[in-house]
């Protein structure tokens, strides 16, 4: 089974720089910091003895790192998770999700040379 500290080395891996080469590239860091927080998500305990009692402990329990807000801070803590790790896991992913792609400037400054080639060239006719 892989653990918090292979998914999150894949991430940074991948974020190291500060672009990404391709929105894949870009995705897959974001995957990767999701098992992360998964991985930290699985190791609850529970305070409480009862299925029922078990269920609501986690009812609130965010369950994917885009939905981790400070409000959930006490669900954290109650759960015995560490709640600075995983807002420093949604802080990394605040970062990859404002890091720029490189393929989108590439486009978007191919389709800028376009069209002053094509209206050079209407231009001259």
């Amino acid at each position: 089974m892989l653990t918090f500290d292979y998914y999150l080395d894949k991430a940074l891996e991948l974020g190291k720089k500060s672009y990404f080469t391709s929105k894949a590239q870009q995705k897959d860091a974001l995957d990767y910091l999701n098992r992360a927080y998964d991985c930290l998500r699985d190791t609850k305990v529970y305070k409480s003895s009862t299925p029922q009692e078990r269920w609501l402990e986690t009812y609130d329990l965010p369950m994917s790192l885009h939905h981790v807000k400070e409000k959930h801070r006490t669900v954290f803590q109650n759960l015995s998770i560490d709640c600075d790790l995983v807002y420093k896991l949604v802080q990394c992913r605040n970062d990859f999700k404002n890091t720029v792609s490189l393929v989108f400037k590439q486009i978007r400054f191919c389709g800028y040379l376009f069209a002053i080639y094509n209206s050079k060239r209407s231009a001259k006719t």
